[in-house]
């Protein structure tokens, strides 16, 4: 656990309150830089410990370094940033799944930090990640778990567009459009191969990351309380705990809009129907309270003041209609007066498979496209119409692409999980697509014990 104290000190040595003089602070902070550059030279590639703890030392060094430098405009400009790209590349010629899945989980999350320099965005996106060799090796890579990574990489960085976009974001739009369209291309020659000489079809069966599981995005808020309920100025307010192991429904494109989106008329339920909110000295007792007690003090306990405008709000919540059933209607105006939209936190987590309702079959798959917004959007700016044609892959991409209907497969449904969890935080109250939260991406699932 050397890295953890590393980090530890890093911190306490660059923070603000730090009693170091700013020289010392200042020549602390390059000579870790450069021992990190050393270190990462003495780590072999194929030792995937060593690769595994070298990003996880990186992912909270960097961010703690981007602090003190306090350079809003480009976070990293303190970093090397081409001698730490030739690093993450040896990474992947290693062969070792995990290590592969590891990068992109670290580019993953400093994936804002990274890319505030348009260069270094052009760089990461253009010439590495979207290369034409690159994406044939990962996006129809013979591991499911890397592909999946991969693929979330893409698709929750690269092709998002949230109504902003330079020309840099464009190209990469385009770029990723074309590439899409090349593997699109290998599958169908393909499958005129096999058609035309009596050979098995390419599968087209999505697979799972891991045998049995599934990524899906679920909550990550932590609980305030392990108990009934937890306190608060105004009133006993109950935990959401008590029926739900979540406060979010885990997400995916196989449950979509499951139990509907949010609406007034919900009311919350309660175990005790007679149930009041108690003053504020009740709120001192941090014992729970039976409901044959709660029945006597209701008698003789009052409301608070704002009880009035409470019914009020109750009574303009059942009145306004529902969101299903007027879909004209925008969802800010179904919210309750005052309601502000609240951003909450998520991430995809590898959860196990309802086996008896999960069988996945040969799907009929479609020419790729990129997540609704950034195709409507790449469309409006090239409306030209695009030609899909078969040709047989060549080079690098001809061992990869016998994957290539499995992964047409997974990208279908990862396009429309992102589609849905969109649509669900608009039902929910979100007004625009740059407040829609992008799910975390960690590799807790694979770590060993030391």
């Amino acid at each position: 656990m050397a890295e953890n104290r590393l980090i530890m000190l890093l911190r306490e040595f660059l923070s603000d309150i730090s009693i170091v003089n700013d020289l010392a602070r200042k020549f602390f902070a390059g000579s870790f830089l450069d021992l990190l550059k050393a270190s990462s030279r003495r780590t072999s590639v194929f030792d995937h410990h060593a690769c595994f703890t070298l990003c996880d030392l990186l992912e909270e060094a960097l961010v703690i370094l981007a602090r003190y430098y306090g350079n809003s405009e480009d976070p990293f400009s303190f970093l090397d940033w081409e001698f730490w790209r030739g690093v993450c590349q040896r990474m992947l010629e290693s062969n070792n799944s995990m290590t592969e899945v590891r990068l992109y989980a670290f580019i993953y999350g400093l994936w804002n930090l990274i890319t505030k320099n348009v260069e270094r965005k052009k760089n990461i996106a253009l010439d590495w990640l979207l290369s034409e060799e690159h994406f044939q090796r990962q996006f129809n890579h013979w591991c499911p778990m890397v592909r999946a990574y991969y693929m979330r990489l893409i698709c929750w960085r690269l092709a998002r567009y949230d109504g902003e976009a330079s020309e840099t974001d464009l190209c990469i739009l385009s770029t990723l459009s074309s590439r899409l369209r090349q593997t699109w291309g290998y599958f169908l020659y393909i499958q005129e191969h096999a058609e035309h000489n009596g050979l098995e079809q390419p599968s087209t069966i999505p697979c799972s990351p891991a045998p049995g599981r599934r990524l899906l995005i679920v909550r990550n808020d932590v609980n305030a309380s392990p108990t009934r309920s937890f306190l608060s100025f105004d009133a006993i307010v109950e935990s959401t705990n008590s029926s739900h192991s979540t406060a979010y429904e885990k997400h995916s494109s196989l449950d979509f809009m499951k139990e509907g989106p949010w609406s007034p008329n919900d009311q919350p339920r309660s175990s005790s129907p007679g149930r009041k909110k108690w003053g504020l000295l009740r709120n001192i007792n941090p014992f729970t309270t039976t409901s044959n007690e709660l029945a006597k003090t209701n008698g003789t306990s009052r409301l608070d003041g704002n009880s009035a405008d409470t019914r009020q709000i109750s009574s303009d919540a059942r009145s306004a209609p529902s969101p299903m059933t007027s879909p004209t209607v925008s969802t800010a105006s179904l919210l309750p007066p005052g309601h502000q939209c609240q951003t909450l936190s998520f991430k995809f987590s590898l959860e196990w498979n309802d086996r008896s309702a999960y069988h996945p079959t040969n799907r009929r798959l479609h020419p790729p496209r990129l997540p609704l917004p950034a195709q409507l959007f790449l469309q409006s700016k090239q409306p030209e119409s695009y030609s899909f044609e078969s040709f047989m892959p060549e080079g690098s991409a001809a061992g990869p692409s016998r994957y290539s209907g499995r992964a047409l497969a997974e990208w279908a449904l990862l396009v429309a999980e992102c589609q849905n969890f969109f649509e669900r935080r608009k039902y929910e109250g979100i007004p625009g697509l740059k407040r829609v939260e992008t799910p975390t991406l960690g590799v807790d699932p694979f770590r060993r014990p030391a």
